[in-house]
């Protein structure tokens, strides 16, 4: 059960550019069962006890996602459909140096009526498992009007990540900083065509901190960071 915060009043102009307003439903009720999929081929792990604790793989994650809404169930005054899909991989390059991607996509089908629903792999949170830097996989500087703003998106994610990529190879850096990233991003949706996020990072034993630069439809739009501490990592 979704309910609008304050009710909001849509004005929409006919082909004569002649003003209608009314005002949206305040209050929504959805009766969605939900199936996700989530497979690694060659997933390397092993046995701690009777728990499966998972390694590495050769091949990539894929991650299939679907939701549909059922109308009149429980009260349900909405249909809809919701298909997400994803793919991410860590590929080792060297000994020290990985390079990490991630491409996916959703799009609600028969939404009637519906302006509360949500994708649940586009969001800033929602980052793959394994990643080491707790940054990558994810639009920092994307306000959030535009998580929900579109029936289909489109999004891919590039990570290089080693160590002395900018910073110099002097003695006062080591023991540090351990590696450096590069970050790039892109999104598709229904009025971003496209935007770009651009990154660069560092990762130490005690915090990571990436400062990104944003770019919506061929035009700058801001500059921004992000600080993340590691707590539990061992050198």
């Amino acid at each position: 059960r979704r309910k609008a915060v304050r009710p909001s009043e849509l004005v929409v102009k006919d082909e004569q550019q002649r003003p209608t307003s009314f005002f949206m439903q305040p209050t929504y009720v959805t009766f969605a069962p939900r199936v996700k999929v989530v497979w690694t081929p060659g997933q390397y792990y092993y046995m701690d006890g009777r728990r499966k604790v998972y390694l590495h793989s050769n091949y990539p994650t894929l991650s299939l996602d679907y939701e549909h809404g059922f109308k009149g169930v429980f009260g349900s005054n909405g249909s809809y459909g919701r298909l997400e899909a994803d793919i991410h991989q860590c590929i080792r390059l060297s000994s020290v140096s990985n390079l990490y991607y991630r491409y996916g996509g959703g799009v609600f089908t028969e939404q009637k009526g519906v302006y509360f629903v949500d994708f649940a792999n586009f969001s800033r949170s929602n980052l793959p498992v394994g990643w080491e830097d707790e940054i990558s996989g994810a639009f920092h500087l994307l306000d959030n009007d535009w998580y929900n703003s579109s029936r289909w998106y489109s999004r891919a994610h590039l990570t290089f990540e080693a160590p002395f990529i900018i910073l110099p190879r002097v003695r006062s850096y080591q023991g540090v900083v351990h590696s450096e990233s590069l970050y790039g991003s892109i999104l598709y949706t229904t009025h971003l065509h496209p935007y770009v996020e651009l990154g660069y990072g560092i990762c130490t034993y005690l915090f990571n901190l990436g400062v990104f630069t944003s770019n919506v439809n061929g035009k700058f739009h801001e500059v921004g960071c992000k600080f993340t501490f590691e707590l539990f990592r061992g050198r």
